[in-house]
């Protein structure tokens, strides 16, 4: 509520309240303070320290929420009161949809689908398996005990649960039976290596739109160290994690861990450097650094490309229109490993990466960073039994004491901010705000200029809009979006339940030309498809009981409705694919696929959009929701758009809808 104050002082705040940021009068503009809000209490540290170089406010206090322009939200439910309370003019720190898409399974499968459609763009992604659907796979490809393999459970972090095995009887006695499911990966087993240790770089990677995909790199990164030094894997030495691993949260615990002295993260005998430290190193070693860095980014922006589709289903889920969509921002975090081709490797991405500035050190490294006396008034000051972070102890005492929590080696410890941490992730985090900020007041970049510290490497990606080539790639080099192009199909099959309606699916084979038995047994012959030749078990029937696997599809009448739904848009996407290999033998996935959805257009040719309607089908053409991306560079407001096509009536609901079957339900 505004304070009671006097007649003008509440006129000028109702009209600078009211109005855009962008026509706010200048003498208002500098009054205006930018307030950010977060109540996390990890990072709470680095936020400060970002607002406070911004000349910006920072809170906690969750009564101050509501007038902040940013806040960090933590889960998905807090983002959907905010999207669906807060002001329009407030920005959010995350975006639906990512945890679930960045998960080890959804990643391994999101990416093997664009591998499978482009090997080269995608060769970044090694051979992978998700268990335990794909056991009978694993297994034949470890009967090779040459090769050594990974194992992540699903939502594992900080290194828990990970297995090296190169035997499957080895795997299976490592693994958690707590943990459902796994993605089990080929070790690379030739890293790159400085002073003979093995290392990942982290990237913080920001993305402030999803369509169109606005993606913009942080130009410094951690470089995390393992503490003993690497040997190719074997069966002796699978055992010894502090080789093999990079995990921060693994290594801090070994004694062989050694702090760096400076902020810039230059000691180059640190087991956590800064990434321009160590491309720095490689400079002088003669190794191509910028070359590195540019197959880094590609590896980024085609990743994210794999994942718009499904994150264009969440954000359709969460946002009640393309307005409350523009209010997310997410800082992501991206781990890659180097291989002695300078090749990159994406080993996984980190929906809300560590923004912990804490280190744990031990007294003797801390006497010689503070001195002997403050080394021996930490010892003096014990936290209590079982310990915990610096200023957790009870009771009032002067200067930092040790503990003996589990966050560190197990000798008496020290938790103290370290300057490595705090300038790279305020560096990041500072650098991303403002960026959101400018984004705000509509300043977008232009011809991929990024404000200082960063790059960017996607300036306004629209799914489904490139100019392509005839081999099924853009002109800009970037892999054809083709799965958006399945995603927007999808919309229509499945209905306003976003599950697959198995009337629609039928229809949608017969249109890309997959043989139905019922059709031709009369005849005692099976239709060939136009462009290719029918697998010998690909048929409508055996389509859809595979989209319902748990309730095989039996032929209902045509005017029967109680069909059960199948599958959602991942199992119709490779259903789509598997339809492409078969029906279309002997090409590249891609090339299949786009000869697939160019049969299924083709057969909308002699009804214009509009037009005249087969008798007993109430939809409008497909073809029309392809057509329909007009709203902000946008895909129409997809939900609703199915849900108008699907009753073939104006809509009476709001646009947009909640997920939503449009109007005229």
């Amino acid at each position: 509520k505004l304070r009671q104050v006097s007649t003008g002082e509440s006129q000028r705040a109702l009209s600078a309240s009211s109005w855009p940021e962008a026509t706010m009068p200048d003498e208002e503009k500098k009054k205006k303070r930018i307030l950010v809000h977060c109540d996390h209490r990890v990072v709470n540290p680095v936020l400060q320290r970002a607002c406070l170089a911004e000349g910006w406010s920072s809170t906690s206090d969750k009564t101050q929420a509501s007038k902040a322009d940013f806040l960090w939200v933590t889960t998905q439910d807090e983002l959907r009161r905010r999207l669906q309370f807060g002001d329009s003019s407030q920005r959010f720190s995350k975006i639906p949809g990512f945890l679930e898409a960045c998960s080890k399974v959804k990643l391994a499968q999101e990416l093997r689908r664009a591998r499978d459609l482009f090997p080269e763009k995608y060769a970044f992604w090694p051979d992978n398996y998700v268990l335990p659907a794909e056991n009978a796979r694993l297994k034949a490809a470890m009967a090779d005990k040459r090769k050594v393999f990974i194992a992540k459970p699903n939502f594992g972090s900080q290194g828990e649960g990970i297995i090296l095995a190169s035997s499957w009887e080895d795997l299976m006695s490592g693994m958690d039976s707590s943990s459902s499911d796994f993605v089990v990966q080929r070790y690379i087993s030739h890293p790159l290596l400085v002073g003979g240790l093995k290392f990942d770089l982290r990237l913080y990677v920001l993305v402030t739109s999803v369509n169109p995909l606005r993606v913009y790199v942080c130009e410094d990164g951690l470089a995390r160290f393992c503490t003993s030094q690497y040997q190719a894997p074997s069966a002796n030495n699978l055992h010894v994690l502090t080789s093999h691993l990079t995990n921060y949260s693994l290594n801090k615990r070994s004694p062989a861990f050694v702090h760096g002295d400076s902020q810039g993260g230059s000691d180059e005998t640190a087991s956590k450097r800064s990434m321009i430290s160590v491309l720095r190193q490689l400079r002088r070693q003669g190794v191509d650094s910028a070359f590195i860095v540019a197959r880094m980014h590609e590896l980024i922006l085609n990743t994210l490309i794999a994942l718009q589709p499904s994150l264009m289903d969440a954000v359709a889920a969460h946002s009640t229109s393309a307005a409350a969509a523009a209010q997310c921002f997410q800082l992501v975090g991206f781990d890659i490993l180097i291989d002695q081709q300078l090749r990159p490797w994406l080993l996984e991405v980190n929906s809300s990466p560590s923004l912990s500035i804490d280190a744990v050190f031990t007294l003797d490294h801390f006497a010689k960073i503070h001195g002997e006396a403050a080394a021996a008034l930490a010892a003096a000051n014990s936290s209590t039994p079982g310990g915990g972070r610096l200023g957790t102890a009870s009771g009032k005492r002067e200067g930092p004491r040790h503990c003996w929590c589990n966050d560190g080696p197990e000798v008496p410890h020290i938790h103290q901010p370290c300057p490595l941490d705090a300038a790279v992730k305020t560096a990041a985090l500072r650098g991303a705000l403002r960026i959101v900020k400018r984004e705000r007041a509509g300043k977008f970049p232009l011809g991929g200029r990024a404000p200082p510290g960063f790059s960017c490497v996607a300036d306004g990606l629209v799914a489904g809009e490139k100019e392509m080539e005839e081999d099924g790639t853009a002109v800009d080099g970037l892999p054809l979006d083709v799965l958006c192009d399945v995603r927007s199909i999808y919309e229509t099959v499945s209905g306003p339940r976003r599950t697959v309606d198995p009337h629609r699916m039928r229809r949608f084979c017969l249109r890309c030309g997959v043989p139905s038995v019922t059709r031709t047994r009369s005849a005692g012959n099976v239709t060939t498809a136009p462009n290719g030749s029918a697998g010998p078990n690909l048929t409508v029937e055996t389509v859809l009981e595979r989209m319902a696997p748990r309730a095989p599809f039996s032929r209902p009448s045509p005017s029967s409705r109680q069909a059960k739904p199948g599958g959602g848009r991942a199992e119709f996407t490779d259903t789509v694919l598997d339809m492409a290999r078969s029906l279309h033998q002997g090409m590249p996935l891609h090339q299949s696929l786009v000869a697939l959805l160019a049969t299924y257009r083709s057969s909308f040719g002699s009804t214009p959009p509009g037009g005249k309607r087969t008798p007993g089908d109430r939809r409008g053409s497909e073809s029309d929701l392809l057509r329909l991306r007009s709203v902000d560079g946008a895909v129409w407001k997809g939900a609703s758009a199915a849900g108008w096509l699907s009753s073939g009536r104006d809509g009476e609901g709001e646009e947009g809808g909640n997920g939503g079957g449009g109007g005229g339900r």
